[in-house]
C-alpha cells in the first residue's frame, strides 16, 4: 500500500528513537484532519526497527483510525487483518471500517460485544450499535440501547435525536415530541435532522402531503448534510410520496440516490428499501437494477444482482430467479449477501421439493451468516424442508433452534416445532412445546391453532381422543376462523368410523358448509360432500356425477382434483360407461403425473380401454405406462398386459410377462396367479406342439407344491395337469390327478372349493365311462354325493343311473 510513498517521504527507515516523533506528528495531523499525512508517518513509524508489540499495536491502530477518516475503510480493515492486530480499541476501529463498507452485521455484533465488555467504549460502541442495527432494519432493537445513554451529558443531542427519529419511525409520537423539546439543538446539522425528523411525525400523523416539503427542504441545501441524513431524507420523502401518491411514485428518490452514490455504506439499506417499494408496485421495472449490474462500482452490482434476484422471486420467476442466484453466488462469494442469496436460492428449490438440494444450500449460507436473525430464518427455512420431507424431529430441532437464535422467530418456532412432534406422533413432546407455548404467549392466536392442530393429527392417526379435542374446540373458540375445519375434520370421523355414524356425519358436514371460512375449507367440505354422497344407502350417482363435474369446473387448481376425478371415474366405470371413465382417469394421470392416484388411474383407464372400445392395443399401452412407474401396482399392471397378450395369442410374450413377475418375488396370491397364468399359455401353445403340455405340467406342479399354497390355486393347478396329461393320452394318470383333487379337498376342513373340486370330480368321472370302467365312475360319483355340495344331487342321480344301466349293486 504506502511502500512506494515512504521510499521518497522516507529514504531510509526510522530508527526507534525517531519512531516516537513520527507516532507523535502524526497523531496531531489526525487530530487537525490531516489523515493522508498522518497516513505516512504512521507507515514510516510501523517500519522502524526495535519496536516493542505494544508500540506496535498501538502504531497499527492509529494507522487504520487514520485511513478510516480519510475515508479508506477497506484499508483499514486489510491493516488491522494484515498485522494481526486485536484489543478492544482496534477492534473498534474495526468495527467503524466494517460500517463504513456497509457490512452492518459484523459491526453490529463487534459494538455489541464492546459495549458489555469495555466500559471506556460503551458510549461510543452502544452508539454505533444502534446505529447498525437502524442500517439492519431493527430499530425498535436499538430503542433501549438510546434509552440508556439521552440523559448522559457526555452524549449531546444525537442519543436523542437519533431516538426521536425511531420513535416516528414506529409511530411513538408523544415520545417523540416530548424528546424533540428536550433537545436542545443549536448547529445547523441537527437543526435540519430535527427538520427530517418533523416531517417523519407528519408521516406518523398520516399526513404526508405535509411531510414531503421538510424533506425537500433538507435535501434541497447539501451544506452540513451528513451521509446518515441524507439517508434518512432521502427514505422520509420516498415514503411520503408512496403514502400519498402510491408506491409508483417513490421509486425515483432511492434510485438517484442508488446512482449519485454508489460508494455509500447505506447503499444495501437503500436497496432493500428499493426492493420494498417495487415488491408494492403492479409493473415494476427492471431497468435501473440491470443497469446498475453492468456498471462499476462492484459492490452496487453485486447489491442489483442479488435485488433483482428477490424481484424476480417476488413476481413468481422462480427459475429466472435461480439464474440470477446461481450468477451471484459465484462471481460474489464473499459478499455480505452470500448468506441471504443462498437462503433465497433455498426457497425456490424448497418450492420446487428439491429438497436435497435447498438443504445443502442451506447448511452453506449457516456457515456465511453472521446475524442471529438471519441465521434463525435460514434454520427455520431447513425446519421446513425436513417437514416436507416428513423427517419431524430434525424439523422440530431446528425450529427450536430458530427460535433460540431469534426472538421474533420464536413463536412460530415454537408453534412448527410443536407440530412437527404432532405429525411424528410423539404427543409428549408436543405437549411438552404446547405448555412452553402457552406460558411465553398465552394470548396468541396460534395458541388455539395448536389445539385444532392436535386434534386434526389425533384424527389423521386415528387417535380416538380426536373427536374430544375437536369438540372442546368448536365449544371454546365458536367465533375462530377454521372452525369449519374442525367440522369437517369431525365429520369425515364419523363417515370413516366403523359402521360409519351417516347421520353425525352428515349434521357435521351441514354445520361445516354453512360456516363462514377460508376457500380451502369450503373446498375441503364440498370434496367430502361427493364422498359422503356416494356411500349413502340412497345414493343417487347422477347427482354425485354432476357434483364432481362442477368441482372439477370451479376448482382447477384443487390438491384435491385427482381424488375427486378419481371418483367420477369410478362412478362412471361402475355404470359400465367406460369410455368416460377412461377420459377421466387418463385426464387425472396425464394433468397431475405426480399425484399418488397417477398410477392407479393409469391401471384403471387401461380395463377401461379394454371393456369400451375393445381395444387391447390401447390397453397394452396404458399397462405399460402404469409399470414403468415402479410403483405398488406395477406387477398387475404387467399380469394384466400377459392377460390381454394371452387373449390375442401371444403366449410367448405372456410367459415372458410372467417370467419378470415371478422373477420379483411378488407376494403369494399374484405368485400363485403368474405361475397358474405362465403354465395355461403353455397348455394353450401345446395345441401346436405337444412338447409345451410337459413344460405346462412342470409349471402346475410347482404350483401345487408351493408351500403356502392355497386349496384353490391347488386344485386348479391339478387339474390344469390332469388336462395337460389328458391331451398327451395318458389318461389313466390324468384320472388320478383328478381323484388327487377329490381327496384334498375330502380330507380338508376348511370351507370346500366346489368349483375345481366338482370340474376334477365330473372329468375323472367321464374318463372312467369313457373307458367302460362303470364301478369306479360309479365310486367317484358317490364320492361327490357325499360331500352336501351344489353338484351333490346331480352327481348320486348320475351314480344311481348308472347303477341302472349296468346292474350294479352294492354286495
Amino acid at each position: 500500500m504506502a511502500a512506494g510513498a515512504l521510499a521518497v517521504a522516507f529514504p531510509h527507515p526510522a530508527r526507534a528513537a525517531d519512531a516516537g516523533v513520527l507516532y507523535d506528528s502524526a497523531a496531531r495531523a489526525l487530530d487537525e484532519g490531516i489523515p493522508d499525512v498522518a497516513i505516512q508517518k504512521l507507515t514510516a513509524y510501523l517500519a522502524a526497527a526495535g519496536l516493542t508489540p505494544d508500540q506496535r499495536l498501538a502504531g497499527v491502530a492509529k494507522l487504520s483510525e487514520a485511513q478510516l477518516a480519510a475515508a479508506r475503510p477497506e484499508e483499514a480493515l486489510r491493516t488491522l487483518q494484515a498485522n494481526g492486530a486485536q484489543n478492544d480499541e482496534t477492534d473498534f476501529v474495526k468495527a467503524e471500517a466494517l460500517a463504513a463498507t456497509g457490512r452492518w452485521s459484523e459491526a453490529c455484533a463487534l459494538f455489541a460485544r464492546l459495549d458489555k465488555e469495555n466500559f471506556s467504549l460503551q458510549i461510543p460502541a452502544r452508539l454505533g450499535e444502534a446505529e447498525a442495527l437502524r442500517a439492519l432494519w431493527r430499530g425498535p432493537e436499538a430503542i433501549p440501547l438510546l434509552e440508556s445513554l439521552v440523559n448522559d451529558p457526555r452524549v449531546g443531542v444525537k442519543a436523542k435525536l437519533t431516538l426521536a427519529e425511531i420513535y416516528a419511525e414506529e409511530k411513538e409520537v408523544q415520545k417523540c415530541r416530548a424528546l424533540l423539546d428536550d433537545a436542545k439543538v443549536t448547529s445547523p446539522p441537527d437543526m435540519k435532522w430535527k427538520l427530517a425528523i418533523e416531517g417523519r411525525l407528519f408521516l406518523a400523523q398520516d399526513q404526508p402531503y405535509a411531510a414531503i416539503p421538510l424533506f425537500e427542504q433538507v435535501l434541497g441545501n447539501p451544506e452540513g448534510l451528513s451521509e446518515n441524513l441524507l439517508v434518512s431524507a432521502t427514505l422520509g420523502v420516498a415514503d411520503a410520496r408512496a403514502a400519498s401518491q402510491g408506491p409508483e411514485s417513490a421509486d425515483e428518490a432511492i434510485e438517484e440516490f442508488i446512482w449519485h452514490h454508489p460508494e455509500s455504506p447505506y447503499l444495501g439499506l437503500m436497496f432493500r428499501k428499493l426492493d420494498m417499494i417495487y415488491s408494492g408496485e403492479k409493473s415494476p421495472s427492471f431497468s435501473e437494477l440491470k443497469s446498475w449490474i453492468d456498471r462499476e462500482p462492484p459492490r452496487r452490482s453485486a447489491l442489483a444482482r442479488f435485488y433483482l434476484a428477490k424481484l424476480r422471486f417476488h413476481l413468481k420467476e422462480d427459475e429466472k430467479a435461480a439464474g440470477i442466484l446461481d450468477g451471484f453466488i459465484q462471481t460474489f462469494p464473499t459478499d455480505p449477501l452470500i448468506a441471504d442469496a443462498l437462503l433465497l436460492k433455498a426457497q425456490i428449490l424448497v418450492a420446487d421439493r428439491k429438497f436435497p438440494a435447498a438443504l445443502q444450500a442451506l447448511d452453506a449460507a449457516m456457515q456465511h451468516s453472521t446475524d442471529r436473525c438471519l441465521l434463525a430464518e435460514i434454520e427455520f427455512c431447513a425446519g421446513t424442508a425436513h417437514f416436507q420431507r416428513r423427517e419431524f424431529a430434525a424439523a422440530a430441532g431446528l425450529f427450536h433452534k430458530a427460535g433460540e437464535s431469534c426472538e421474533k422467530f420464536r413463536e412460530k418456532a415454537i408453534f412448527n416445532s410443536a407440530l412437527s412432534w404432532g405429525n411424528l406422533g410423539a404427543y409428549d413432546k408436543f405437549l411438552e412445546d404446547y405448555k412452553e407455548f402457552s406460558t411465553r404467549f398465552p394470548e396468541s392466536q396460534l395458541r388455539r391453532e395448536l389445539v385444532l392442530e392436535e386434534g386434526l393429527l389425533q384424527a389423521r392417526s386415528g387417535d380416538p381422543r380426536a373427536h374430544v379435542t375437536l369438540a372442546l374446540f368448536i365449544r371454546d373458540f365458536p367465533e375462530h376462523p377454521r372452525v369449519g375445519e374442525a367440522r369437517i375434520a369431525l365429520a369425515e370421523l364419523a363417515f370413516l368410523s366403523s359402521p360409519p355414524r351417516r347421520g353425525e356425519a352428515s349434521h357435521y358436514l351441514k354445520a361445516a358448509l354453512e360456516t363462514p371460512g377460508d376457500p380451502e375449507t369450503a373446498e375441503r367440505a364440498e370434496y367430502l360432500a361427493i364422498f359422503m354422497a356416494d356411500a349413502g344407502r340412497k345414493r343417487d350417482p347422477a347427482k354425485v356425477i354432476d357434483a364432481c363435474l362442477k368441482f372439477i369446473q370451479e376448482r382447477p387448481a384443487s390438491s384435491l382434483l385427482p381424488e375427486v376425478r378419481m371418483k367420477l371415474g369410478e362412478i362412471y366405470f361402475r355404470q359400465g360407461d367406460f369410455s368416460d371413465a377412461r377420459n377421466q382417469f387418463e385426464t387425472l394421470a396425464h394433468e397431475q403425473p405426480d399425484s399418488r392416484l397417477t398410477e392407479p388411474a393409469l391401471f384403471l383407464a387401461g380395463q377401461a380401454a379394454l371393456k369400451s372400445m375393445n381395444d387391447p392395443g390401447q390397453a397394452l399401452e396404458l399397462f405399460d405406462e402404469a409399470a414403468k412407474l415402479n410403483g405398488p401396482l406395477k406387477l398387475y399392471a404387467r399380469q394384466e398386459q400377459a392377460i390381454t397378450k394371452s387373449g390375442l395369442g401371444n403366449e410367448q410374450d405372456a410367459v415372458n410377462l410372467y417370467d419378470d413377475i415371478l422373477s420379483a418375488q411378488p407376494d403369494p396370491e399374484l405368485r400363485f396367479s403368474a405361475l397358474c397364468g405362465k403354465g395355461d399359455n403353455f397348455f394353450a401353445m401345446g395345441a401346436s406342439d405337444p412338447q409345451y403340455f410337459t413344460k405346462a405340467i412342470a409349471v402346475f406342479d410347482s404350483l401345487a407344491a408351493q408351500p403356502d399354497v392355497t386349496a384353490y390355486w391347488r386344485n386348479r393347478a391339478l387339474y390344469m395337469k390332469g388336462k395337460c396329461l389328458e391331451q398327451l393320452k395318458k389318461t389313466d394318470e390324468a384320472a388320478a390327478v383328478f381323484y388327487d383333487v377329490l381327496q384334498a379337498q375330502t380330507a380338508s376342513r376348511v370351507e370346500p372349493d366346489y368349483f375345481w373340486y366338482y370340474k376334477a370330480g365330473f372329468d375323472a368321472a367321464r374318463i372312467m365311462e369313457e373307458q367302460r370302467q362303470w364301478k369306479s365312475a360309479i365310486g367317484i360319483y358317490q364320492k361327490m354325493a357325499g360331500l352336501k355340495g351344489p353338484r351333490a344331487e346331480e352327481a348320486g342321480s348320475r351314480a344311481e343311473q348308472l347303477r341302472l344301466e349296468h346292474f350294479i349293486w352294492d354286495e
